[in-house]
């Protein structure tokens, strides 16, 4: 008896819940980088509340304050609306919002390279409170809450289109090759760092713990000779296209033109590289990550993908995984690149504090993340696979 074909859910996306969730994280973090040296410092948490105002503020440092408070609203708010009337969701939203921010604020005064301040916490609850208005304007709240159409596994394509979303965020801060990720290895051995010397201290005072410096230069000697550079960052590139691609043709079916969609994903990370660069060392560098090896991996990533394009889907899940994995490694790896450097200089202060943390801890969790929902979709599929299969003695 012919199956009858699978409809899609009647469920609504679950794609707002999940980007406030992972932009809440993410906002944590980046309000909280770099979350070292905590101590006391003899002041109440709050204290800032009632200090004298900033003598030395500018208007954009309480934009981005502003700003990055309107997107996690404007989805809370979409999503209160189906239960409350909407002052009472606005309200809602914007006491949680105001009372996040006041929390992150205290938390910053035990942080020695952090500065909790009023100014700050004000900017954030107008953040909060414009974009629960937002969401409120006729339409508005409509967008918000159908940023998907319904689907049969609409949690997982809702997770995936948000891999696919904040791997287009990274694009932002500078990345050893094109299209990069999951350069962890530096980080784990200073986190590693951090947490021997605050258990040496605390057993043994006498005993120096590893410092910082020395765990960077482990990870300087796991990298590998600058010979290798152009080899390594083509297979990188490579890799990286082709797990982006692989993506894609998982999230979305096969009806939808899944070719057009990876060409305008990988266009779309191409001008944000773009656009960090210009940022960052100048309009006559908007190319300058466009190298040898890039180029090479660019042409190697298109020909893997179309091979693959057409593979069974388990092929297609294994092989993301692993392509994933590579640029991960490869990008840790990586030789010293005077070109990055020079990027990653123009982000380590000021306003954009932030979002370097932001986006370095998004770096380092994304392949774990995308690694997880391809091994759970794979997992699914064989499970489902083996559920409609005649049972064998």
């Amino acid at each position: 008896m012919p199956h009858a074909p699978l409809e899609p859910s009647s469920h609504r996306s679950p794609l707002a819940g999940t980007l406030l969730v992972a932009y809440l994280v993410a906002l944590v973090y980046g309000s909280l980088y770099p979350a070292s040296g905590w101590h006391a410092s003899g002041l109440p948490a709050f204290a800032f509340m009632f200090e004298p105002w900033p003598r030395y503020w500018t208007g954009f440092d309480v934009a981005t304050n502003v700003a990055v408070y309107v997107a996690p609203a404007v989805l809370a708010q979409a999503m209160l609306l189906r239960r409350l009337p909407a002052v009472a969701s606005l309200l809602v939203v914007v006491a949680l919002a105001s009372t996040l921010s006041l929390a992150l604020e205290a938390a910053q005064a035990y942080l020695p390279a952090r500065v909790p301040s009023r100014l700050d916490w004000i900017a954030n609850t107008t953040g909060a409170l414009l974009g629960a208005l937002l969401a409120n304007v006729p339409g508005g709240a409509r967008a918000a809450r159908r940023l998907m159409p319904h689907a049969r596994s609409a949690a997982s394509s809702a997770t995936g289109l948000t891999l696919l979303a904040t791997w287009l965020a990274m694009q932002l801060y500078p990345q050893r090759l094109l299209f990069g990720n999951g350069d962890f290895v530096e980080p784990i051995l200073r986190l590693w760092s951090t947490l021997t010397a605050s258990l040496v201290e605390s057993t043994d005072p006498s005993v120096s713990p590893l410092p910082a410096a020395r765990a960077t230069e482990l990870a300087d000697s796991l990298r590998l000779h600058v010979d290798q550079s152009v080899l390594i960052e083509a297979s990188g590139t490579a890799a990286a296209i082709a797990a982006i691609g692989l993506l894609v043709r998982e999230i979305h079916p096969a009806r939808s033109p899944r070719a057009l969609i990876t060409i305008v994903v990988l266009a779309a990370g191409a001008a944000i590289r773009g656009a960090s660069a210009v940022w960052s060392l100048g309009a006559g560098n908007w190319l300058g990550w466009l190298t040898a090896g890039a180029q090479g991996g660019i042409v190697v990533g298109t020909v893997i993908l179309a091979m693959l394009a057409s593979a069974r889907r388990r092929v297609r899940l294994a092989s993301c995984i692993v392509a994933i994995a590579a640029t991960a490694v490869l990008t840790s790896v990586f030789p010293h690149d005077p070109y990055y450097a020079s990027a990653v200089g123009s982000w380590d202060a000021g306003a954009w504090r932030n979002f370097t943390g932001l986006l370095q801890g998004a770096s380092m969790l994304w392949p774990i993340a995308a690694i997880v929902w391809c091994a759970a979709r794979l997992a699914r599929r064989q499970a489902n696979a083996g559920s409609i299969m005649p049972s064998r003695r």
